[in-house]
């Protein structure tokens, strides 16, 4: 009998566990929410994806492992988009885009073929282009049948895009351009000479680009480049004296007239100032700011902080007068945010 009761124990438990382990956590439609990528360690495959809630504080964490039979998500989460209606998650060293169902985070599939995804602008329905960290190209690709379609050969490694009036222009960082194509034809329209090392990219309320250019590196400045979307002309050059300094992540306010930028501490810089601002509206405090983005729907600031690369991140959240609203542990590394309704 006791051997009996063992077993009857043994096969309620495990009926137990598997009954939780199969639980899958669900999106509430219509409830805003930030779906925070952690990169994970470089070769680790332990990149992780968290959702949160800025209506009550609550955090959904490493959604997809726990909705996935606990696959890993791979190796460097690096940025995402919702395209046609999907989570495209950009896994750079894993070299693949997964494509998660934005409800239950569960794959619907990804795609291959790259070397070094990192970031995706969608064209169409059926076209978007895909920078990569080590091909000297961008891959054009079906997002609807999920498959390549050409490249473009741009000469370096790309980084960030923006799609306007339907051109693309295209951070390429080891030119110190930006380039400009024509999305319908993917022809070169014009090669834009900047600062060192542009890899971001925003545009304002009045339509004109905004690109950061890092610096830092061989005794170079970094700063910000205004261009004129029409003309494809540099209207301003905006630099911080100092080699030493780099500018990392940018971002536009709600109102779209104020631009944010990471330097060590975070600046704001109204978009018809002449200088880059002296004093930051948030202070590192000894921090480690790894990312930064804003909430389109209210303005929030959110800042990440990565701390020693080998433990769980902080996400700081500001308003936009850069007050502390909430403060929470995130994954390993949180390198991109994504707001969503």
């Amino acid at each position: 009998m006791r051997i009996l009761g063992f077993f009857i124990c043994c096969l309620l438990l495990f009926s137990c566990r598997k009954e939780k382990d199969t639980d899958i956590q669900t999106i509430e439609n219509g409830r805003s929410r930030v779906v925070i990528l952690n990169e994970g360690n470089f070769r680790s495959a332990n990149a992780s994806i968290d959702v949160y809630y800025p209506d009550n504080h609550e955090l959904q964490d490493n959604i997809f492992y726990s909705n996935n039979d606990f696959r890993p998500l791979g190796d460097v989460a690096q940025s995402m988009i919702k395209l046609n209606g999907e989570y495209w998650v950009v896994i750079n060293n894993s070299n693949k885009i997964e494509i998660l169902d934005p409800v239950t985070f569960q794959s619907k599939g990804k795609m291959t073929g790259f070397n070094s995804p990192r970031y995706v602008l969608p064209i169409s329905e059926n076209k978007a282009y895909v920078s990569d960290l080590y091909e000297n190209k961008i891959y054009i690709v079906d997002p609807l049948n999920r498959n390549h379609l050409s490249s473009i050969d741009c000469g370096s490694r790309s980084e960030e895009m923006l799609l306007y009036d339907g051109k693309a222009f295209v951070c390429m960082p080891d030119l110190g351009k930006v380039l400009v194509y024509d999305v319908a034809t993917d022809s070169l329209i014009r090669s834009i000479n900047t600062g060192e090392f542009p890899h971001a990219i925003e545009i304002d309320s009045k339509q004109q680009i905004w690109v950061a250019y890092s610096g830092g590196f061989n005794g170079t400045f970094p700063g910000l480049h205004k261009i004129d979307p029409l003309s494809l002309e540099i209207k301003k050059d905006l630099r911080w004296n100092d080699a030493s300094k780099s500018i990392g992540d940018i971002a536009m306010n709600r109102e779209r007239n104020q631009i944010y930028y990471v330097m060590d501490d975070l600046f704001v810089l109204n978009i018809e100032d002449s200088v880059l601002a002296s004093s930051p509206l948030i202070d590192n405090d000894g921090r480690n700011f790894y990312s930064m983005a804003t909430d389109p729907n209210t303005g929030d600031i959110y800042l990440a902080d990565a701390i020693d690369y080998q433990q769980k991140g902080n996400i700081y959240r500001y308003s936009v007068s850069g007050a502390l609203i909430h403060q929470f542990k995130s994954g390993l590394i949180p390198g991109f945010f994504y707001f969503d309704q």
